[in-house]
């Protein structure tokens, strides 16, 4: 047991990358699970938001099925929790609680930025990647390649 928890404390060889969607509930489920591994001594320097809607086209049709009330609803919260999420990761980045161990910090979406504005190449700094909501289940290889297009 004391092997794998020196393997998860090792920075160099391990890293727990944080998957969530813009909810306030996987925020705050998010935020706990970062400040756990972070009193742990495992390193997260990357999270990824999954399920983020795209911002409407001034003069084209809806991008999705939903109907346009519920879409717009959806998308306003989704951008309260991105900004309570990126929040949260730059200030983790910002005092190095993520990579030293500090609770508090979590993930959100900035579509391949930094959000944390520590030294180039810190173990601080947090990268954010946000996915966008996909017209199918990224499952089998089709979808593996949809989602890799945001990933990779």
């Amino acid at each position: 047991m004391y092997a794998l928890e020196d393997l998860l404390a090792d920075a160099a060889s391990t890293e727990f990358v944080v998957v969530t969607v813009p909810t306030m509930l996987a925020v705050k489920e998010s935020e706990r699970l970062v400040g756990s591994l972070g009193e742990a001594g495992i390193a997260v320097h990357h999270v990824v938001v999954n399920q983020v809607l795209p911002a409407p086209a001034s003069s084209e049709a809806q991008p999705t099925a939903l109907p346009v009330s519920y879409a717009s609803r959806l998308r306003r919260g989704q951008g309260t929790c991105g900004a309570e999420l990126r929040s949260i990761a730059a200030g983790a980045s910002a005092v190095g609680a993520i990579a030293a161990g500090a609770p508090g910090s979590s993930s959100g979406p900035a579509a391949h930025a930094a959000a944390g504005r520590g030294a180039p190449g810190s173990s601080a700094e947090v990268q954010v990647t946000e996915v966008p909501w996909l017209e199918v289940e990224a499952t089998g290889l089709q979808g593996l390649r949809a989602l890799a297009k945001h990933l990779i």
